[in-house]
């Protein structure tokens, strides 16, 4: 507390200018180590998240996919990943669209067969009625023809009153 504010205040601490220079040197260094591990650490982060998506992409893995590689050293694991990689390239002329192909296909199957069940119940339907139809129609002509036999048997009779005559029908199978 400084009773009088015409006064200067005393300093407590009066760090020499070479000292002083040295605390801003470190200061400046310990910011650029700062930024540094900042930098880094978001690279990482982003590496990370790059790696998570594509295990992701990778789809289901088996459960002991991360257990057993968990306890190998980055050496181990880096000659592992070559080993796959160089495998890999065997199947490098395989048609990698073969799958969405596939699955293209299989979709479009079972578009057109459930179309051709569709089409198949409409057949089984039309040739249902066209039974119905045909049975009705040979049942009009049998009526019919019952009655224009009859008629032409009581014409035939005023006509000729001793007479008989009687009308049958003949039909394609003989």
């Amino acid at each position: 507390i400084n009773p009088d504010p015409d006064k200067p205040r005393p300093r407590l601490f009066d760090p020499d200018p070479e000292q002083q220079k040295d605390l801003e040197t470190q200061v400046s260094e310990f910011s650029k180590q700062s930024d540094a591990i900042v930098t880094k650490q978001s690279i990482l982060l982003a590496k990370r998240e790059e790696s998570m998506k594509k295990v992701r992409e990778l789809g289901s893995l088996p459960a002991d996919a991360f257990d057993k590689f968990q306890n190998l050293s980055l050496k181990q694991l880096g000659k592992k990943l070559n080993e796959c990689l160089n495998e890999l390239k065997k199947y490098e002329n395989v048609n990698k669209k073969a799958l969405d192909q596939f699955v293209s296909a299989s979709e479009q199957k079972e578009d057109l067969t459930k179309r051709k069940d569709e089409q198949d119940r409409n057949h089984k339907a039309i040739m249902d009625l066209i039974n119905v139809l045909d049975h009705r129609k040979y049942e009009a002509i049998q009526l019919t023809f019952k009655q224009v036999s009859k008629n032409f048997e009581d014409v035939f009779k005023k006509l000729v009153p001793d007479g008989h005559a009687r009308l049958i029908m003949q039909t394609g199978d003989g």
